[in-house]
């Protein structure tokens, strides 16, 4: 789009938000604004079809602040509708997915994954951590993380630990994270590296005061050592893992590969085109899981407690189970950019949570990529992030709100149509 073509685009959304609420907005200045702009949702429920409602109300929050929430649950037992996750390499538009997917009844954003404004490389796959498609191995996890996963048709969370076990040629291998906290290597035979290593720097730029992130080009390599040895594994045309490089001594970019798998020296003999078929991931057997993600952490995790982290506000999205075993997607809305409207803590999401008696709840990727899209009979409609826009080279913003932010995986319900045939 031209500037032209962006200014007319912007003066529409600024018309569309001012009728419906009386208020202007300036998004090519909405880092230097002010004042509370959001207005709050009205309490409702409907039901979006058998077994799936949503949810939508507001929550008054600590320091003047509140926001407004939108919760799309299900019933795990209605034989018609089916968990969905999904991950690609080439980032898309929730909204967008959506509408061009009949089957799809709603969805809400996925897991973290590589973002950054401005990176002179990539990572082979933005799934930087655990992503398995159709049941084929993308990659695996470096960290502790909780993980979503579909088996049997089934949506599970499970608290993972970075550990399991690999089979490279004809050889069983034992594997730990290197960022897990049993890293030391001791007793495992192979360290894991991946691009979730890598670091991201973010800082505001003065002009706008719009947050920017830039790659951390510095430290960016496995460890080094004359006793060791560096396995990149990377998929071949069939999506099947193999050894696609050999270094001897370490030190390779954390990008050269899907992981990398460092090894004594001498330790094993392996050579290029080496078959690799990871087996297990904690003591979950990998053969049986159709597709998954690495998600963030509980909401109750200590994690948060840390001061850097505990009074920080932002949209947020999860994923949670309650009493009675439905299935709640959930945005928690809010933007860095709006006095009073700034998002919840996790600390008061936790709170939100544990008040509600939910059995647990994890953390999706939250800020701008926060969103909800629900299918009903008449029409798709898209809730939170509604201050989002995206961002262009040269510094103009577009408020396309619907699909402000690319992401490259969601958590969805489908229409189940082996159950309906």
């Amino acid at each position: 789009m031209d500037i032209h073509q962006i200014n007319h685009f912007n003066r529409k959304q600024m018309a569309r938000y001012k009728s419906k609420t009386g208020i202007f907005v300036d998004i090519q200045n909405i880092g230097k604004n002010n004042r509370l702009l959001a207005v709050k949702e009205e309490e409702s429920i409907e039901k979006i079809r058998q077994g799936i409602w949503l949810k939508k109300g507001s929550l008054d929050l600590n320091q003047g602040n509140f926001t407004n929430y939108y919760d799309l649950y299900y019933d795990q037992c209605q034989p018609d509708i089916a968990p969905n996750i999904f991950s690609t390499n080439n980032p898309f538009y929730l909204f967008n997915q959506v509408r061009s997917n009949p089957e799809i009844i709603g969805s809400i954003n996925g897991a973290f994954y590589f973002l950054t404004d401005f990176a002179e490389r990539y990572p082979l796959d933005l799934q930087y951590d655990l992503c398995i498609r159709d049941y084929k191995i993308k990659g695996l996890p470096s960290e502790d993380q909780p993980i979503a996963f579909i088996e049997e048709g089934k949506i599970n969370f499970l608290n993972s630990k970075a550990q399991g076990l690999i089979k490279i040629g004809n050889k069983m291998l034992s594997w730990v994270g290197s960022k897990s906290k049993k890293s030391d290597g001791r007793n495992f035979d192979a360290i894991l590296y991946n691009s979730k290593c890598s670091n991201i720097i973010r800082f505001r730029e003065e002009e706008n005061n719009i947050q920017i992130g830039v790659l951390d080009s510095e430290n960016i390599t496995t460890l080094k050592g004359t006793e060791i040895i560096d396995l990149v594994i990377n998929a071949d045309k069939n999506n099947d893992l193999k050894i696609a490089d050999i270094k001897k001594g370490g030190g390779t970019h954390f990008f050269n590969g899907l992981f990398i798998l460092q090894i004594k020296f001498n330790q094993f003999d392996f050579k290029i085109n080496d078959s690799v078929n990871p087996l297990t991931l904690d003591n979950l057997k990998l053969e049986n899981v159709s597709s998954a993600i690495t998600i963030g952490r509980s909401v109750h995790d200590k994690f948060y407690l840390d001061p850097e982290r505990k009074y920080i506000r932002d949209a947020r999205s999860l994923v949670a189970e309650d009493k009675l075993g439905n299935i709640h997607f959930i945005v928690f809305d809010g933007s860095k950019y709006i006095p009073g409207f700034k998002g919840p803590t996790t600390q008061e999401v936790s709170s939100i949570i544990k008040k509600n008696g939910f059995r647990y709840a994890y953390f999706l990727d939250g800020g701008g990529s926060s969103r909800l899209i629900a299918r009903d009979a008449k029409k798709i409609r898209s809730f939170a992030n509604e201050f989002a826009f995206r961002k262009f080279k040269y510094g103009k913003f577009l408020w396309d709100w619907e699909r402000a932010r690319l992401i490259a995986s969601s958590i969805s319900l489908k229409i189940n149509s082996r159950k309906q045939s």
